[in-house]
């Protein structure tokens, strides 16, 4: 990161880290979303099939303004991590669900800390350290927030949401609502997804092309084809 003194890549000059580490080859950037880290669980129900968040949702961008879902773009440098550096923002290059309209069951879990994230069941938040579906979060689990720290939760409740958008980010992960989040849901297993996304992430680095095939609210029929991610279970839904 260049913020700190260390090297970065900057392939495209924008004074962000490009960098997408995946040695394995599995799709998933190493350095955040490694091997074994989303969190397997034995069952799973028909609200985990949704995925991402609302159009009220908030993000914060490289130069401080907080803007909501709706009004992200491609091409925006938005917080993934803790600090100042450019390391800790991360480009958006593509939307997979990006529909401003619309009512869907999300799950909204406040925390100690006061940060409050709503998702719908399915997405990938940080929970004990560990990458789990919102719906699988409870009480007492601790959730990762922007300034690294944990924060335990202290409520989970169920709401409906407005909209549905999911950026992706060249780094794989994302801060809403003040909280750290993957790009990932249980719709497709990560390394699946990351596999599938990379020549989009590639595309976008090398010439800051995006495609917006999947704007309109992704690809449904191919997504059912596709191996799932670490289910929710079935009890913990339903709140």
């Amino acid at each position: 990161m260049s913020g700190d003194g260390d090297d970065a890549d900057d392939d495209d000059g924008d004074g962000l880290d490009d960098t997408f580490v995946d040695e394995d080859g599995d799709g998933v950037a190493d350095d955040t979303q490694e091997d074994g880290l989303f969190e397997e669980t034995p069952e799973e129900s028909a609200e985990a099939a949704a995925e991402c968040f609302p159009a009220t949702a908030t993000v914060e961008l490289r130069d401080g303004r907080v803007v909501a879902m709706a009004d992200l773009s491609v091409g925006d440098a938005v917080r993934v991590g803790p600090g100042s550096t450019d390391g800790a923002f991360s480009r958006v290059f593509m939307f997979t669900h990006k529909l401003p309209t619309g009512t869907r069951p999300m799950v909204t879990l406040t925390t100690a800390g006061g940060a409050a994230l709503t998702a719908t069941g399915g997405h990938y938040v940080y929970a004990n350290g560990r990458a789990t579906a919102a719906a699988a979060v409870a009480v007492g689990d601790a959730l990762t927030l922007a300034s690294g720290s944990a924060a335990a939760v202290t409520a989970v409740g169920r709401t409906a949401g407005v909209g549905l958008y999911n950026p992706q980010t060249l780094h794989g992960d994302i801060v809403v609502d003040g909280v750290r989040a993957s790009t990932y849901t249980t719709a497709v297993a990560p390394a699946v997804a990351g596999a599938l996304l990379a020549p989009l992430r590639a595309a976008y680095t090398l010439t800051g092309y995006s495609s917006a095939a999947l704007h309109g609210g992704g690809a449904p029929r191919l997504v059912g084809l596709l191996p799932r991610g670490a289910p929710v279970p079935a009890g913990r839904s339903e709140l």
